[in-house]
């Protein structure tokens, strides 16, 4: 990540931090940080944060689109984006225990051809 998007005093590892805490959450665990956050008139806090997030996904697309070829297709870097976004949230899931074990899986396909 290079440093022209953090905001003073924060680096790469601070906003590493930032995003694994928010990544780490469930849900109901945001809504409370964030409505304690409002009540104790600390958005500006989570307003910082979401603007770190978002600068983060941006210079991750943007490094995303330049390991491509020359010749991709906007077709190409779409469905390079899709498969990012479909793996991080599967990382999420995983983190988060929605997981289900390999002979699960089987007798719910198994179900479906019948």
């Amino acid at each position: 990540m290079a440093s022209k998007y953090f905001p003073p005093g924060w680096d790469e590892e601070r906003v590493r931090r930032v995003l694994a805490h928010y990544e780490a959450q469930i849900e109901e665990e945001a809504v409370t940080e964030d409505e304690r956050a409002f009540a104790e008139g600390n958005q500006t806090i989570k307003d910082l944060e979401v603007l770190l997030m978002r600068a983060v996904v941006k210079e991750e697309t943007i490094q995303l689109i330049e390991m491509m070829p020359d010749d991709c297709t906007v077709e190409d870097i779409l469905y390079e984006l899709y498969l990012k976004q479909k793996v991080d949230k599967g990382l999420q899931d995983i983190r988060e225990g929605r997981v289900m074990e390999h002979e699960e899986v089987q007798q719910r396909i198994s179900k479906w051809s019948r």
